[in-house]
């Protein structure tokens, strides 16, 4: 009988420290977070959802004119959001958005989009027209919250 109870005793002793560290009642004992993960308003780490990708096809070619010369940029853009209903929207207001973009495009600066620093503006810039173009409110972004744009091709001559 004594056996029986000292078994009982140590399986108790094993499993309530073993449930309390998976349940996450035990900091000390939990693994450490990673440097550098986001966490929610529980303390919990955010898992990142799958990005959605969606190339604009055609390239966009447009023209501007820098100190009295026709120029000429090639722009070819892929664009990224984690929730794959923003990809729809974008892909059903498509001709408002390649609108928008090109009218961005031909109103910039030849000397600004020779830096990386204008680059980048531009590629905010562009994330901003498409956000805009679905009606996204940039103040509170929701499931648009993480778009990204990356520039596959950049001609400028």
């Amino acid at each position: 009988m004594k056996k029986i109870i000292l078994g009982v005793l140590g399986l108790v002793a094993v499993a309530v420290p073993v449930g309390l560290y998976f349940t996450g009642n035990l900091p000390f004992l939990a693994p450490a977070a990673e440097e550098g993960v986001a966490l929610d308003e529980h303390g919990e780490p955010i898992v990142d959802t799958p990005a959605h990708y969606l190339t604009l096809d055609p390239p966009f070619i447009v023209n501007f004119v820098h100190r009295g010369s026709l120029r000429y940029l090639q722009l070819s853009l892929d664009l990224m959001y984690h929730d794959e209903t923003v990809i729809s929207q974008i892909q059903q207001q498509m001709p408002e958005v390649r609108n928008d973009l090109i009218l961005l495009f031909s109103s910039q600066d030849f000397d600004s989009l020779s830096s990386l620093e204008g680059k980048e503006k531009l590629r905010a810039d562009v994330l901003l027209a498409v956000n805009n173009a679905i009606d996204i409110d940039p103040a509170n972004p929701g499931p648009a919250e993480g778009g990204e744009v990356y520039i596959t091709n950049f001609v400028m001559q």
